[in-house]
């Protein structure tokens, strides 16, 4: 896990305060076996954070085979979600709702 951490510091050190587009394909190899993992590297990009922007991606089913509570902390690190269905992209919205609410609606 240590070597995906080093990763993202190579990213951040190459960068050299210029903006980036960068894809993240390890991501998803990592998410493969442990999403709680994949999260850990989330975080090492997070504490290393530059400017630009960033895709991590991962296969549906990968993500399907994890613990809602795993994915959920996913779904909050990001700024947005897309799911892509063959060749049409989705954008996924998630929020946090106050459970009075869906009794008083």
């Amino acid at each position: 896990m240590k070597y995906c951490g080093k990763v993202v510091e190579n990213v951040v050190r190459s960068a050299d305060n210029q903006q980036v587009c960068c894809m993240d394909f390890v991501i998803n190899d990592v998410g493969k076996d442990s999403l709680k993992q994949a999260l850990v590297v989330e975080k090492a990009y997070d504490d290393n954070i530059i400017a630009g922007l960033m895709y991590c991606t991962y296969k549906t089913d990968n993500l399907l085979n994890s613990e809602i509570k795993d994915l959920i902390e996913l779904f909050e690190v990001h700024d947005q979600i897309f799911i892509l269905k063959e060749d049409e992209v989705y954008k996924l919205h998630i929020t946090k709702e106050n459970v009075h609410k869906l009794f008083l609606s």
